[in-house]
């Protein structure tokens, strides 16, 4: 379509060339005002008559409107006034005014010329002429005006005194002609400048777009010149790229991805220019050889009204932050996978069937699928079928329980989850499982991740604990029931007890010693204070040849002769656990009886008097006794001491058989330190011995510089200080246990005096079941507390806690795992009443008459 230009020339409103010539100036990207051009304006005013057009139009649109009103919108829409008219007098009313006063001047100067040249014969020229300019300049309705109002002027003041001689018709046919040669001229001139405005309008808000494109816009002519580009373009980064982007075919610098020179004919506007559109083709701008620049451009031809390509546009995108960012993922992603490579422990990811999709190296290692190669070729079913999962106690798990499905049932596992696996290659693992379930942005469930940790070495560690502690249980056992309750029995008239019985509890101190410490071969020593005589007690582990050795050598030792021997024992005396070479330590029958050149002396000390020592024996060349088996070793000792003391006494009684009451009594009192210790060992040294060994794990992890984060570092730290906080807790009790001893003779001669002071009653109990389920876990005790915040009593709350311990020990102890022991504390009136109930067997009647003498068991009764 051709409309009409300022200069009055017709022209394409979408010609290459004028565009490039008339490039709108608008605000820059520093934020000053821009400056308004005269096409600017033009462009403002008619946008805003368009608009003023549209208002009218869509106020009195219907969806029938009659032929009244289409003619009025009509006039509407081809009704306007020029950009040249000054602001304030911009309206339709001046075109009229502006119709009459044209046709006024036209009809004055055809006066003029009539009276000068009475011959002139297109005087209705000028009349037309001035229509056809009304036309242009207001539209229709102004120049239909001008054509009405000069028809009427020229028949009442140019023809009427020439009308004489005319004929009638022939005046009416003129003037009939004349009101349709104008009626054309102001539908033809209006429309053609309606149209030459709107396309003005259109380019320039054309402009405005191209401007406003924060994208390179570049335009070029039928010869692929570069006439256009926009702000972007003109911007001295992108001058750089893109005003020699249409020959940067010759350097080189212009490349694909994959890095190939890109050809002139491959360039998106010499495509364009072609006939083809080009959408997003990414190239590579080589602006130096540190630096790159990934460019997206598409392009499309341009058409002239005949369908001619005419020129072609392009838009760049710079997409170097896009690919930055891409190439940055690209190394975070790597990061991951090496993270995820490089955790110690087992992770998997599953989608929504379970079906494991990725597995770290630690995760296949745990499952022992190395020994499969065809593993990842098999069906679901038969890679599950070479699994065995169970739970902790050795019971088969349904595939619906495995944690992966609780996983996609959307529980979040946190650790506390035990499975017992059984690997490809045949090992059993305790795994601790931590999981949880992955959403999609939209919050559906696509599949879980969880962390496998091999607990199994915790494991097995609480399963020596547990080893450990059921042997403290026997000796303590053995230690009170060695002599048999019938001879303690009132019922005797004396105290009947051989030494027969007496190396019996020794000998299998000596076996439990070994059982609980892991020893190959124990031996006990016992020292007399006065002549460091070495008496040989028991020994545990030994061939029958080197046992009789032992029993013939070590009586035979003199300390006295040996400088270095008596060294030795001075520093046991302190109390120092040794552990040395065998080579160091005087002695022959060392040599003979023990194979390993590592040994453990540990001293038996009681009431601050050295009474002995144990030799422990690992059967390892090269084995280090750890500081926790030190400890233990220590504990042992001092019950072994008892025995020690307790054979003294015994063979004091028998060289002073007069004074046996005083027998009687030391017998007693030992028997009540055992009763008291076979209650109160076994908690304290069960837990030094797990919190020592999960402190030495932890500590190891600690100092491992590549195996924690440091966040894991500080987690392990404070778990470590608790446990250093926990044992010392236990060391203190256990050392006053031993203190105990020394209550023995004040319990029986009614000379003990209990603590009594103000004490929270509810805080002993919490305490007490807190303890028994640390030492059971596998057991449920439910606790039943008053509605108080406190239950203050004056008491002796130590002596209480061990009453509510061995009630609740006892009550653990004598009924079924798989019944819970409820332990209640009640208020009625102003007394606190305990009570611990189980599911046991129960008491008949006639046994619970016997149920406050001390040690009595019901016969046949069963742990």
């Amino acid at each position: 379509m051709l409309v009409t230009s300022d200069d009055g020339s017709e022209k394409d409103p979408l010609d290459i060339s004028e565009l490039a010539e008339n490039v709108t100036s608008y605000e820059d990207r520093s934020g000053n005002d821009a400056t308004t051009t005269p096409q600017h304006h033009f462009a403002r005013v008619y946008a805003q008559q368009d608009e003023a057009i549209a208002r009218n139009y869509y106020a009195n649109n219907s969806p029938h409107p009659s032929w009244q009103l289409r003619l009025q919108r009509w006039f509407l829409v081809n009704t306007f006034t020029p950009p040249w008219l000054p602001r304030p007098i911009q309206h339709t009313y001046v075109g009229y005014i502006f119709a009459l006063l044209l046709q006024i001047i036209v009809v004055l100067i055809m006066i003029a010329l009539m009276h000068l040249f009475s011959a002139f014969t297109f005087l209705s020229l000028l009349t037309i002429l001035a229509v056809a300019f009304t036309a242009i300049s207001f539209g229709t309705a102004p120049s239909l005006f001008s054509t009405l109002s000069g028809l009427l002027l020229i028949d009442f003041f140019v023809l009427s005194p020439f009308m004489q001689g005319r004929n009638s018709i022939q005046y009416a046919l003129e003037n009939i002609l004349f009101l349709v040669v104008g009626v054309i001229i102001s539908i033809s001139a209006s429309q053609v400048e309606r149209a030459r405005r709107s396309a003005y309008a259109e380019r320039t808000l054309l402009n405005a777009v191209i401007e406003t494109v924060p994208d390179t816009v570049s335009i070029y002519d039928a010869q692929g010149r570069l006439v256009r580009s926009n702000s972007a373009g003109r911007s001295q980064d992108n001058k750089r790229v893109y005003e020699p982007l249409h020959r940067s075919y010759t350097t080189g610098k212009l490349q694909t991805p994959d890095g190939a020179t890109v050809q002139q004919e491959q360039l998106p506007e010499t495509r364009a220019l072609q006939g083809e559109t080009i959408s997003a083709m990414e190239m590579v701008w080589h602006d130096s050889p540190q630096k790159a620049q990934y460019l997206s451009v598409s392009a499309a031809p341009l058409y002239d009204v005949q369908h001619g390509i005419k020129g072609a546009v392009t838009i760049s995108h710079d997409i170097t932050a896009l690919r930055q960012w891409q190439a940055q993922t690209a190394v975070s992603s790597s990061e991951l996978d090496a993270v995820f490579e490089a955790m110690t422990d087992g992770v998997f990811i599953f989608d929504k069937q379970g079906r494991v999709v990725r597995m770290n190296t630690a995760f296949r290692s745990l499952l022992g699928i190395s020994t499969q190669p065809n593993y990842f070729e098999r069906t679901r079913e038969e890679r599950r079928s070479l699994f065995r999962v169970a739970t902790e106690n050795g019971q088969p798990l349904p595939f619906e329980k495995w944690p992966q499905m609780r996983i996609l049932q959307g529980e979040t596992l946190k650790g506390e989850t035990d499975v017992l696996l059984h690997t490809i290659d045949g090992r059993a693992l305790y795994l601790s499982v931590s999981g949880a379930p992955v959403y999609a942005a939209d919050g559906i469930l696509t599949g879980g991740v969880a962390i496998c940790r091999d607990i199994t070495v915790r494991r097995h560690l609480e399963q020596y604990t547990q080893t450990a502690l059921r042997g403290f249980l026997e000796m303590a056992q053995t230690l009170v029931q060695g002599i048999g309750s019938e001879d303690v029995s009132e019922q005797a008239d004396e105290l009947d007890i051989d030494m027969e019985t007496i190396t019996a509890v020794e000998q299998r101190m000596a076996e439990l010693t070994s059982h609980v410490l892991q020893c190959q071969r124990v031996g006990i020593i016992a020292v007399e204070s006065r002549t460091n005589r070495l008496l040989p007690i028991a020994v545990f582990g030994l061939p029958a040849t080197q046992e009789r050795l032992w029993w013939e050598h070590v009586p035979q030792m003199r300390p006295e002769t040996m400088p270095d021997m008596l060294v030795l024992l001075n520093r046991l005396r302190t109390g120092e656990i040794i552990s040395l070479d065998i080579a160091q330590v005087p002695g022959a029958y060392l040599y003979t009886l023990f194979s390993s050149r590592s040994i453990l002396l540990a001293p038996m000390i009681l009431r601050n008097e050295f009474m002995g020592f144990l030799i422990l024996d690992n059967a390892d060349e090269e084995y280090i006794y750890s500081s926790e088996e030190q400890a233990l070793a220590g504990t042992v000792a001092k019950l072994a001491a008892l025995i020690i003391e307790r054979k003294q006494l015994l063979r004091e009684r028998a060289e002073a058989q007069a004074n046996e009451l005083a027998l009687r009594e030391a017998s007693v009192r030992m028997n009540e330190f055992l009763s008291i210790a076979s209650h109160e060992l076994k908690t304290p040294i069960t837990t030094i011995k797990g919190s020592t060994q999960l402190l030495e794990r932890r500590l190891r992890k600690v100092l491992s510089p590549d195996t924690l984060s440091p966040e894991e570092r500080i987690h392990l730290q404070r778990e470590s200080e608790d446990l250093l906080r926990r044992t010392n807790t236990q060391v203190s009790r256990l050392t006053r246990l031993i203190d105990d001893v020394l209550d023995v003779s004040r319990i029986q001669s009614n000379r003990l005096q209990p603590n009594v002071e103000p004490c929270d009653l509810m805080t002993i109990v919490q305490n007490s079941v807190r303890l028994e389920q640390q030492n059971v876990p596998s057991r449920v005790i439910t606790l039943t507390m008053p509605e108080v915040a406190s239950v203050p009593v004056l008491a002796d709350d130590g002596r209480i806690e061990q009453v509510v311990t061995n009630y609740l020990s006892n009550a653990l102890k004598y009924s079924s795992s798989e019944f819970p022991v409820a332990v209640s504390l009640d208020i009625v009136g102003n007394m606190a009443r305990v009570a611990v109930r189980d599911e046991g067997i129960g008491l008949p009647e006639e046994e619970q008459l016997h149920v406050w003498e001390r040690f009595y068991r019901v016969p046949d009764s069963k742990v």
